[in-house]
């Protein structure tokens, strides 16, 4: 809605098994977003994530999975870097689980920008390798990164794919007239539901999940625009008023400037730094209009 999301998440596990099993999943989410529900439902019963310290999040889950219970922990590793963990799944179960998130979108040059990371891209790792680093990863526990075994998921074999697919499907209220919709890393599906509104899928409905998805519509007319989005809560009714600028500007509509430049003429400038000081100013000079000053 607006320059607002709100994304769910589903993830299905199935045991097939013939013992209970602990299923441990790493995957990405954007680096900005606020995770704020996890449910999951196993067979009729619903459970209701909780948010707890790191430390006591691990001590209800090791003692549920202990006990036999089926429960599950979501870790947040790094701002982008997530590991969902599932204990006792029985033989044949299925069990699915439901993360929600809101983030506030990317905008530039009169377009904004949804991204839905699939991918855990490699990572850097320094240092020296230490000893016990549970998990399958690709990259050991080091001294100066000790839970590197929880950030590198090993990736399929060579010839191999991810042992997953995902679909999406996005429902977009811009509140403005939308002029564009494209997504140059996935082929879509577009329903234009009107001028402000469009439904989008992947066009392949199970796609690998080896890169990440990067969704732009452009809401940039040729006349500043206004659009007004409410959304109602138990806490209430809020809303977003939205002031879209023009694409492009005419030299009368823009208010008059005064650009003041300070240069560092000390030694350590001499040479490039100094030269490159110059274009600078020059570029910036060069793009002034002409009711602008400078000093």
């Amino acid at each position: 809605s607006g320059f607002l999301s709100r994304v769910v998440v589903t993830q299905d596990f199935e045991n097939p098994f013939k013992e209970k099993i602990e299923a441990v999943y790493v995957f990405p989410l954007p680096h900005n977003s606020a995770v704020d529900d996890m449910t999951m439902l196993v067979g009729d019963r619903v459970v209701r994530g909780k948010i707890l310290p790191r430390e006591q999040a691990q001590a209800v889950y090791e003692a549920a999975n202990a006990g036999g219970q089926v429960a599950s922990l979501l870790d947040q590793e790094r701002p982008n870097i997530f590991t969902q963990s599932v204990a006792n799944i029985l033989p044949g179960e299925k069990i699915k689980i439901t993360i929600s998130y809101v983030e506030t979108l990317k905008y530039e040059d009169g377009a904004y920008e949804f991204v839905f990371p699939m991918v855990v891209g490699p990572r850097y790792v320094p240092g020296n390798a230490t000893s016990g680093q549970p998990g399958n990863a690709f990259a050991p526990n080091t001294d100066q990164v000790p839970d590197a075994s929880r950030i590198t998921p090993r990736p399929p074999a060579p010839g191999m794919r991810a042992g997953h697919d995902v679909s999406l499907d996005i429902s977009i209220d811009a509140g403005l007239a939308i002029d564009d919709l494209t997504s140059k890393t996935h082929p879509i599906l577009t329903e234009r539901v009107s001028p402000a509104r469009a439904r989008i899928r992947l066009k392949n409905q199970e796609t690998i999940p080896n890169k990440d998805f990067i969704l732009r519509f452009d809401v940039a007319g040729r006349a500043i625009q206004d659009a007004l989005l409410t959304h109602r809560t138990a806490k209430g009714g809020f809303f977003t008023m939205i002031l879209q600028p023009p694409e492009r500007v005419t030299a009368e509509d823009v208010m008059p400037k005064e650009l003041v430049f300070v240069l560092d003429t000390s030694g350590s400038m001499s040479g490039f730094p100094i030269e490159k000081a110059k274009e600078t100013m020059k570029l910036a000079l060069a793009s002034l209009y002409p009711s602008d000053t400078f000093n």
